[in-house]
């Protein structure tokens, strides 16, 4: 059973990220899975929460994060988690960005594929996946600056 995230507000909005494993890192952090913006999604917690597969459906935790969690506008206690089902909304923070929840039949099919099967008009939707690993390591490198197997430019004159 895969996962869609379909992010609805705040710097990434617009974008889709799908993700077909038990457990979700969600944060600022270079290292989460799902990364938003370090820069201007600030009400989010560098590591604010994860979403893990239970075996019959994925479940939310907040992981004591900053400014809450919340699940259809009801916050989740600190360091509290509840079920997610499809469709839900999450947002990070009071004002923070926020997510539109689609959960997949097995075998890894998109959301839209799943929706179009069913005739619904979501399907229309512009969908855009992005490869975690790519982007961490990519937020990695900005994070970091030059590696520190690179001269300094003035190193060289």
């Amino acid at each position: 059973m895969a996962i869609e995230l379909r992010i609805i507000s705040g710097a990434r909005a617009g974008e889709t990220e799908s993700f077909d494993k038990s457990v979700i890192s969600i944060g600022r952090h270079p290292s989460s899975d799902f990364l938003l913006d370090i820069k201007k999604d600030l009400d989010v917690s560098r590591r604010h929460g994860e979403i893990r597969f239970t075996g019959s459906g994925y479940r939310l935790y907040d992981k004591d994060s900053t400014n809450g969690t919340y699940l259809n506008n009801a916050q989740l206690d600190p360091g509290g988690n509840m079920d997610l089902q499809n469709g839900d909304i999450i947002r990070f923070g009071a004002q923070g960005p926020s997510v539109k929840v689609m959960i997949t039949g097995g075998g890894g099919e998109s959301a839209a594929a799943a929706a179009g099967a069913a005739g619904s008009d979501s399907a229309e939707e512009s969908v855009v996946v992005r490869e975690p690993t790519a982007k961490r390591a990519l937020s990695q490198r900005l994070h970091d600056g030059p590696s520190a197997t690179q001269a300094p430019r003035n190193a060289l004159l």
